[in-house]
């Protein structure tokens, strides 16, 4: 048909009509006969007189405004132009229905329905309405209660976002006659209905799963009986953020081509997600793939892991009782910093050989893992690690831990590696190499329940700060007769508050200490029954800072050095300000 034939309805048409009432209804229909121009004319002088609101929209168009309702009558076929974009965002009908309108080969529709005043039914009638071109985020964002969706045919391959942040119920999503999906990423994507049902949706060539219900918070219920998965690729945060749905099951997808899930799980809040079908021998990405995961169990015995790469904060806050990754093969990993950090499990069941040969950090791996008590490391193959700081801080409740067998050669972080273990009576060490290591700040920080602690293989000759590294600590006996201290410039708080009936060190060396008065702070609030130091070299005297401590010692050599001027140049730090004054004063 001839573009002439047609009325061609527009965003500024829309609000052309609009009015301060939010409560009408919109339709479009055709006059029964062909009506002149001048008999419109007078349609509309007529509706004028009477109160009516009434628009003369062309020579054979014409709207009118009723109480509930307003009506587009045209010789003309409707459709709509082909850029959709905020079609209904500025106008303020309740309700459309669609029924006399075509629709173009779109180009871009992106929230055609957002509207805030479009809270009641979109209908698209009982004809057949064929949607062509770029469909992606059609009703994204749409307040509606209702859409009829019965009659249409989606031939795009994309509905991208194509109902995300979208209200309403979808009548008629089962009898929707898509052609061939390939991109259904985002498709429910905040979508705010209680039930989600896809079955009969044609995703034998979808590869695009990432995002599918990503913030379906008011889901109940989500049913993928029969969806065909089995060219999936990309399932990425598909049921991210589901926190109102009790039971999932995907153990009829198909995932042997899936090769990213990263936070597929997310702050989900099903108690039970079935996943015994889950085939997972060519996924790379399973970051945070169950980050605050409400799931009681993860028994994850199916899981083949052989080229996964990425493991960072996998489970992350998981909620789950037993996480049980025996099954894992982790050859290939080459990230898993924060792997369990904050994880409430009971129960790690962890891999025979945990192989991390390409892992150079496993910072923060097991952090605030409150409720675990034991961990069994021996078996860590860590030959290329260099970061293991916070690894094991705030495990409150650990009470042991064997980390004998792992080589940790080439690692150069382990601050705060056990800060605050306050229940750890057990540390297996032996074995350990910290011959390149930089950083032991707070690593024994708040260690309360020490049986012992034998560090006597540990090597600091690489060390620049030792700060806080035994505060708050209460043990026994603590021998630190091998450390070398010759290149700590951080040594502040090293046993503040700490409680040590017997203490014994070797030589300290303060000659690189960055503070210009660090003694007083190093033994601050400690209470240290005997402390026995074999050799001291520093600038300040260190017995008038033990008398005022009230520490009782034994020194057998001191070597006390005058401070060397510094050259404070135009760039003057915090540390050498504060030298700077003390000369002054």
């Amino acid at each position: 048909m001839n573009s002439n034939n047609y009325f061609v309805v527009t965003p500024a048409c829309l609000q052309k009509i609009s009015s301060d009432r939010t409560d009408r209804n919109l339709r479009f229909e055709r006059f029964d006969n062909y009506t002149e121009s001048s008999a419109i004319k007078k349609l509309d002088k007529k509706y004028r007189m009477i109160g009516l609101a009434s628009y003369v929209l062309d020579d054979d168009t014409i709207a009118f405004v009723g109480d509930s309702s307003c009506e587009i009558r045209s010789n003309k076929e409707f459709k709509f132009s082909d850029k959709l974009n905020r079609m209904f965002g500025n106008a303020t009908f309740q309700s459309v229905n669609l029924e006399n309108i075509e629709f173009p080969v779109i180009r871009d529709c992106t929230s055609m329905f957002e509207s805030k005043n479009l809270t009641g039914e979109i209908t698209f009638g009982n004809k057949k309405k064929t949607l062509i071109g770029n469909i992606n985020r059609m009703f994204a964002g749409c307040p509606a209660q209702r859409i009829d969706l019965t009659n249409i045919v989606m031939k795009p391959s994309s509905v991208y976002r194509i109902f995300s942040n979208c209200r309403a119920e979808l009548v008629g999503l089962d009898k929707v006659k898509f052609c061939s999906l390939t991109n259904m990423r985002g498709m429910f994507a905040n979508y705010q209905g209680k039930s989600i049902d896809i079955r009969g949706l044609p995703t034998g060539n979808t590869t695009d799963f990432s995002h599918l219900f990503d913030g379906c918070r008011s889901a109940k219920v989500i049913n993928l009986d029969g969806i065909d998965t089995h060219n999936a690729k990309n399932m990425a945060s598909a049921f991210r953020y589901c926190t109102d749905i009790k039971k999932l099951d995907v153990s009829g997808l198909i995932t042997d081509k899936v090769t990213n899930m990263r936070a597929m799980f997310a702050d989900c809040h099903a108690k039970d997600i079935d996943m015994r079908g889950f085939r997972t021998a060519n996924v790379k990405n399973m970051a945070y793939m169950f980050n605050r995961c409400h799931a009681k169990k993860l028994e994850l015995q199916n899981f083949c892991t052989v080229n996964t790469e990425d493991m960072t904060y996998m489970f992350y806050g998981c909620l789950s009782n037993l996480i049980d990754i025996r099954s894992f093969h982790t050859g290939s990993v080459k990230r898993l910093e924060g792997m369990f950090r904050e994880c409430k499990a009971s129960k790690i069941l962890l891999p025979p050989v945990f192989d991390l040969t390409n892992v150079n950090s496993i910072s923060a791996m097991f952090l605030w893992c409150s409720n675990v008590k034991r961990l069994d490391l021996r078996l860590f193959n860590t030959g290329y690690l260099k970061n293991m700081a916070y690894a094991f801080e705030g495990c409150y409740n650990l009470e042991s831990i064997d980390l004998s067998g792992c080589d940790t050669r080439n690692v150069v972080y382990m601050q705060e590696l056990f800060s605050k273990c306050k229940n750890l009576r057990s540390v297996n060490l032996d074995g350990i190499s910290t011959i390149d290591v930089k950083d032991m700040s707070y690593m024994f920080k708040g260690c309360m329940n020490l049986n012992s602690l034998n560090l006597s293989k540990f090597d600091t000759t690489s060390v620049e700060s030792m700060q806080g590294m035994f505060e708050n600590i209460v043990i026994d006996e603590l021998d630190l007769s091998n450390f070398d201290t010759s290149k700590v410039k951080d040594i502040d708080c090293m046993f503040s508050d700490a409680k040590i009936n017997k203490l014994t060190i070797g030589t300290l060396n303060l000659l690189e200490t960055r503070r210009y008065e660090v003694l007083a702070s190093m033994f601050a609030g400690a209470k240290i029954g005997y402390l026995h130091i074999r050799r001291y070299l520093g600038y300040e005297d260190i017995k008038s800072i033990l008398n005022s401590c009230g520490i009782p010692y034994k020194i057998d050599r001191i070597i006390i050095k005058k401070r060397p001027k510094r050259d404070y140049g135009s760039s003057i730090s915090w540390g050498d300000l504060e030298q700077l004054c003390h000369h002054i004063c």
